[in-house]
């Protein structure tokens, strides 16, 4: 059981709530939801209701739905209710009206009066109101869970460790996440511009905007064949190897708008924690994974040798065993296996040295 935290659950909840405070003349309500198949509730809205008859009512309701295996016969229906209050004293009377949302999910919209203060005709005007709150109980559902859905993504974007941008027809951003921000901020290669975005250097300014607009733009032939066709750009800092941005066209929209991705990376990132997580599940040691890391960043066998101080020899017999566990022949292929299987998660986010030591091959030692 989750109690409100102070904040509607969704802009629209006070609306519904003033709609049927005016129409019904209660005093109070609550908006709480319900999985059918477990006892839990929550309590995601309420207006001038204490917090004891708030969750006695979603309690109750949950005993409905859990003990007596009680399901509402039509979604809309409405069921009237009588409690007295802690104090003995106070009576409230009510109905709340219950939609299924989904086939685990009930939502239940209770009004109260205190005191025996229904008006005689709020029979009257809870029919007239019934489809409409149905109706509205469905769009909040469906804007909640679809913003969960949103989040969910947006929080699994902010787990890699690289920049993605959405932008709309207009070029305005969408969306850019954290990655994208810090990138942002610095502004050497990709910068802010008003809402939108800019290459710091004026060439590759103008060949990302041409970009933009040709993918944001296209006419209604090209909208079929050219989604998801990326266009890659180099885009030039002042201090560092340029950036390399990935343009891919969005499909269109339901309103016809269609909106632009931009992936960038950042050559220069640091690859070593990504690597040895990588190294680590085809069960090399870590002088094997030092040599693999070397040869990854572009030295040869040689110049990995002497960084490691020890004898080419040496470094040719750890290849060896790094081939084998890696199910590879050469060089190439090796750093080629390697590359193309970094996922770039944020080297803060990744296991710990002895997180995993697994192998992707089962003879490796």
């Amino acid at each position: 059981m989750n109690a409100p935290n102070g904040h509607s659950w969704h802009p629209e909840t006070g609306r519904l709530f003033r709609l049927v405070i005016d129409q019904l003349q209660c005093t109070m309500c609550t908006l709480t939801i319900h999985d059918t198949h477990h006892a839990e509730y929550d309590i995601v809205d309420m207006f001038n209701m204490p917090d004891y008859l708030a969750n006695r009512l979603a309690i109750d309701i949950d005993k409905s739905i859990q003990i007596d295996a009680w399901i509402p016969e039509k979604s809309n229906q409405a069921v009237s209710f009588d409690y007295e209050g802690d104090d003995g004293q106070d009576r409230f009377c009510g109905l709340t009206y219950y939609c299924r949302a989904d086939p685990t999910v009930l939502l239940a919209l209770s009004v109260c009066w205190q005191d025996g203060s229904a008006p005689d005709e709020w029979r009257d005007r809870r029919e007239a109101i019934d489809a409409w709150v149905d109706a509205h109980l469905r769009l909040l559902w469906r804007s909640h869970r679809d913003r969960g859905r949103v989040g969910s993504l947006e929080h699994t974007l902010n787990l890699f460790d690289f920049t993605v941008i959405v932008l709309a027809a207009d070029g305005n951003i969408l969306f850019a996440n954290e990655q994208a921000h810090a990138l942002l901020d610095v502004g050497d290669g990709l910068r802010r511009a008003g809402h939108s975005i800019t290459a710091t250097d004026f060439d590759d300014a103008v060949r990302l905007q041409t970009a933009i607009q040709h993918l944001s733009h296209s006419d209604e032939q090209t909208k079929s064949t050219d989604a998801g066709v990326a266009t890659v750009l180099l885009l030039r800092r002042a201090n560092a190897r340029p950036l390399v941005a990935s343009l891919a066209r969005m499909p269109p929209t339901a309103r016809g708008s269609a909106a632009t991705v931009l992936h960038v990376i950042d050559p220069d990132g640091e690859t070593r924690p990504l690597v040895g997580e990588l190294c680590r599940a085809f069960g090399l040691t870590p002088t094997e994974a030092t040599l693999a890391h070397h040869l990854v960043e572009g030295l040869t066998i040689d110049g990995a040798a002497q960084a490691m101080r020890i004898q080419r020899q040496t470094a040719r017999a750890y290849l060896k065993q790094v081939f084998v566990k890696t199910d590879t022949h050469r060089q190439a292929d090796l750093v080629r296996v390697i590359l193309n299987g970094i996922v770039p998660i944020k080297a803060s986010l990744s296991l710990p040295a002895n997180g995993g030591n697994g192998s992707a091959r089962s003879g490796a030692k």
